[in-house]
């Protein structure tokens, strides 16, 4: 299963494309009322080289949240692979089209 999960992680090359798999970035986007910590056990068997675990509060408001992710992602060099859950999904999509 991680190996499919893997092979989807692995960005389209392109023939004027550089990147690397080992330059992606692998970002987690928690649910609500979690916290990074519920990647846990996915990040222990994924082990990607590169990976960014993003934290925010549920009692602030989603715009809030999303200016505040953007804002920490955007410290981070890409390219980047966003897994969300639940709630980290709806800011995974937001992200991607900010």
């Amino acid at each position: 299963m991680l190996n499919f999960i893997k092979k989807w992680l692995v960005p389209i090359k392109h023939e004027n494309d550089e990147i690397h798999p080992d330059d992606l970035c692998v970002v987690w986007i928690h649910g609500a009322n979690q916290s990074g910590l519920s990647f846990q056990y996915l990040r222990s068997l994924t082990r990607f080289k590169k990976e960014f675990v993003v934290e925010y509060d549920t009692s602030n408001k989603f715009k809030n949240n999303l200016e505040i992710l953007s804002s920490e992602i955007s410290q981070v060099r890409g390219p980047y692979f966003i897994i969300g859950h639940s709630l980290g999904g709806l800011y995974a999509l937001h992200l991607t089209k900010s």
